[in-house]
C-alpha cells in the first residue's frame, strides 16, 4: 500500500496532562518552525492530551487507522515519545511500511 496523491502530512503533538498545555504550545511553534524552513504544507494537525502509555487515545487510535489505509503521507512529531513511550521503532516500522515520511 502506497500514500497517494490525495493523502496528507499529519502532524501529531501530545503531553500527558493538561499541566502540560506550555509544552504543548512548544511542540506546535517547533514544528511550525520546522515545516516552514521545509516548505512544507501541513494539512491536519492532531493535539491529545493522555499518557504515552495508554493505547486507547482516541486521535492516535485514528492516525494509526488511517496510516493503515494510506490516507498519510507523512507524520511529523516534535520527540518521538510524544508518540508513545516505548517502541517507537515498532511505529516508525509501521510507518515505513506504509510508506510514510515521519520526521
Amino acid at each position: 500500500m502506497k500514500a497517494g496523491e490525495d493523502t496528507k502530512t499529519v502532524v501529531y503533538a501530545r503531553v500527558s496532562s493538561q499541566g502540560q498545555n506550555p509544552d504543548l504550545q512548544n511542540q506546535r511553534e517547533a514544528i511550525k518552525i520546522f515545516c516552514a524552513q521545509a516548505d512544507d504544507h501541513v494539512d491536519e494537525w492532531i493535539e491529545e492530551i493522555g499518557s504515552g502509555l495508554n493505547d486507547q487515545r482516541k486521535h492516535f487510535n485514528r492516525l494509526m487507522q488511517e496510516i493503515e489505509l494510506g490516507q498519510v503521507k507523512r507524520l511529523v512529531i516534535a520527540h518521538k515519545d510524544q508518540l508513545v513511550r516505548f517502541g517507537f521503532e515498532w511505529f516508525a516500522a509501521f510507518c515505513e511500511q506504509h510508506h510514510i515520511r515521519n520526521e
